[in-house]
């Protein structure tokens, strides 16, 4: 009697949780479609249908499970719904996965940690982006399955972001397309966590992927430093651009008191054409401190 019970109660819940997800879908104008389809994969997400409602990341993890598992979903039907319930990416000043990405927005990739070019969003749906590589450069040891890192540039308002993803097929026609899988991961990358202090240092930098095989030495200043990083500004008597991408491994020396340093760091963003931020990611001792003792110097502790 006790389970016939339980039973009853249970069904009873579940209709009474249907009925206020269906009110709520129909305040947000989905239609009974739209309503089922988030309602019956948020369920098999384990997550509460209304939350998919009113969260950004719920919704788009429900729909990810849904454009995965439906052969014949429309995109068309999914932009509405973004739409309905205010998700559309214009409406965030922070992206959250990669189908916020706009089109047109340009950045790096970075393929099997070995080669690196300059990348725009061509296209996107639900399940895939297709990235052009802007300059039609040597592209032949590019390969399907190949990893790969996309650093975004920054946009007004927005920050610099990056996702891990595999190259789904390379498409050579008259620009070279990259057709990568959409992501639920994107990283953001701080910026400026230490207080940092103008300068116009001399710097020389390499690229640590280039060594030993080549060595060029490229002269750039420092304008301003912290203990995590430096910001680059281009030097008048070395080169009109940067010569390295975002999340490129390089070694820059500079001299600090007298005192020689040598840092280890990647460019994490890049402000304009004439100026880029660095995060330091190895340094000796030494060098550590001279920094230390030159910020010091300068009133930050």
């Amino acid at each position: 009697m006790y389970k016939k019970t339980a039973k009853k109660r249970k069904r009873e819940n579940k209709s009474t949780e249907f009925t206020q997800f269906l009110e709520s879908a129909e305040l947000k104008k989905l239609n009974s479609k739209e309503a089922e389809i988030i309602y019956r994969y948020s369920k098999l997400c384990n997550f509460p249908p209304l939350h998919a409602l009113k969260n950004k990341k719920t919704f788009e993890k429900v729909i990810s499970k849904y454009v995965h598992n439906e052969y014949g979903y429309s995109d068309a039907m999914v932009e509405d719904i973004r739409k309905k319930l205010g998700f559309e990416p214009e409406h965030f000043i922070e992206l959250s996965i990669t189908h916020d990405i706009g089109i047109g927005r340009k950045g790096k990739i970075k393929i099997d940690e070995e080669l690196i070019f300059t990348i725009s969003l061509f296209k996107k749906d639900e399940k895939f982006m297709l990235w052009k590589i802007d300059k039609f450069l040597n592209t032949k040891k590019i390969k399907d399955k190949m990893p790969v890192t996309i650093y975004l540039e920054p946009e007004k308002g927005k920050g610099v972001y990056k996702f891990d993803s595999v190259i789904e097929q390379v498409i050579r026609a008259e620009h070279c397309y990259l057709k990568i899988p959409q992501s639920l991961e994107l990283e953001k990358i701080k910026r400026r966590r230490d207080k940092r202090i103008d300068t116009d240092i001399e710097a020389v930098v390499q690229n640590i992927e280039k060594i030993p095989h080549s060595k060029p030495l490229y002269k750039y200043r420092i304008c301003n430093i912290s203990k995590g990083g430096i910001q680059l500004c281009i030097h008048k008597k070395g080169p009109k651009d940067f010569v390295f991408s975002i999340g490129e491994k390089i070694l820059i020396k500079f001299s600090l008191n007298n005192i020689s340093v040598e840092v280890e760091g990647e460019e994490v963003y890049r402000i304009s054409n004439k100026s880029l931020g660095v995060k330091f990611t190895k340094m000796d001792e030494e060098s550590r401190v001279a920094i230390e003792k030159f910020l010091l110097q300068k009133g930050i502790k």
